[in-house]
């Protein structure tokens, strides 16, 4: 990619712009790189970037849009693409303003769990209008999720239809405009999802899966997505007390720290969980030995805990978008939310760690994300 400025604020490529791209990416073309593409960018004065991709032939292609996934997320769609706000959404754009209640209504944007809190999130993004839901859980209904998921009935119960099922009816009832990619796969098994996902403006991971997770830092890292990872903490003791009630909402950038730098999870807690799945036997084995902590399977779950933990969370998506905060959002990379202690923390994050910087940006490789176990599909 090919970057230059109009101080002049000239928000078009130029003939010279034109004349000098052709050359200059001829000569890449030249060097045997043509099984990729190449392309060409104008950064403004006011920030703004605008790009195109230049092919081999010397033929130019205007880029849809360019982001950037920092502490605030910025997007500049190509401006031929005009869009007109919906009614219904005229009251976000009340508090938000009309440029960025539009800007919502054009992003792609991915749940990885859609139970507890994935199901009021996806309800809440259906609702803000946002053009397209890529929906990634591979469970199904059963009596146990109604306590939480939205638009579930005793008759999903008893059918058990696809979580993601229910949840892209549910959005399909509203007939507000938002498509759903519905994607029965559980993230990290294999390829499947990967290059959808990748392709999002923003991911909510809603899982209590390490595993899940991190595949999704990595995913976040190797494609430059930004992303907020949702987890509630419900702790039960003896005789009907209540140790703990909350949760912890994380804003990641592809350049910052991730969630096992931020002690989410450990190196340890993602090998167990891989021989659970892999080897039950051996797990059970090695957790009656000690040699590994066992993996939780149940836990508790509250439709009211898990609903105000994915109202944060969407909160944080707009707050990426349209920067309300007097602090600024760089110091709300990490929120921690005790409702039974009545305290509410923030925090901000810290640079990605040296070892990982060479994922940044890296994009399609193979092994796919670094990782020998997703395979060697790249993503397009």
């Amino acid at each position: 990619m090919k970057f230059h400025s109009h101080p002049s604020g000239y928000a078009e490529f130029s003939v010279a712009d034109d004349n000098s791209d052709r050359r200059f990416l001829e000569s890449v073309y030249g060097w045997g790189d043509s099984d990729r593409p190449h392309g060409s960018a104008v950064m403004l004065p006011s920030g703004r970037v605008f790009a195109r991709v230049v092919h081999p032939d010397a033929s130019f292609e205007a880029m849809d849009c360019v982001s950037v996934a920092g502490q605030d997320v910025h997007h500049w769609f190509n401006e031929e693409t005009e869009s007109t706000l919906p009614g219904f959404a005229a009251r976000h754009a009340q508090l938000f303003g009309e440029g960025t209640a539009l800007r919502v209504g054009r992003l792609r944007v991915g749940v990885v769990g859609c139970s507890g809190t994935g199901s009021p999130l996806v309800e809440q993004l259906g609702r803000l209008g946002v053009a397209e839901l890529v929906l990634v859980d591979d469970d199904v209904v059963e009596v146990r999720n109604l306590n939480r998921i939205v638009g579930s009935t005793m008759r999903d119960a008893e059918t058990a239809p696809l979580k993601i099922d229910v949840l892209a009816r549910r959005v399909e009832e509203m007939d507000l405009g938002t498509k759903v990619l519905p994607l029965p796969v559980r993230i990290g098994d294999g390829p499947a999802g990967i290059a959808e996902l990748a392709s999002c403006d923003f991911i909510f991971g809603c899982m209590d899966s390490s595993c899940g997770r991190d595949v999704l830092n990595r995913l976040a890292r190797y494609y430059l997505v930004p992303w907020v990872d949702v987890g509630v903490k419900l702790v039960a003791a003896e005789a009907g007390t209540i140790e703990e009630v909350g949760g912890v909402v994380h804003y990641l950038t592809p350049d910052g720290d991730g969630l096992i730098e931020r002690g989410v999870y450990t190196p340890e807690d993602l090998r167990a969980e891989g021989l659970s799945r892999a080897d039950p036997a051996a797990y059970k084995q090695q957790v009656e030995h000690g040699y590994v902590r066992g993996v939780a399977v149940e836990r508790p779950a509250v439709v009211s805990i898990n609903s105000q933990l994915s109202s944060i969370a969407v909160t944080e998506f707009l707050s990426r978008l349209h920067d309300f905060r007097v602090e600024g959002n760089g110091a709300f990379a990490k929120q921690h939310l005790s409702i039974s202690g009545g305290v509410w923390t923030h925090a901000g994050d810290n640079p990605c760690p040296q070892e990982l910087l060479k994922q940044v940006g890296r994009g399609e490789s193979s092994p796919l994300l670094g990782m020998p176990a997703l395979g060697s599909a790249g993503v397009a």
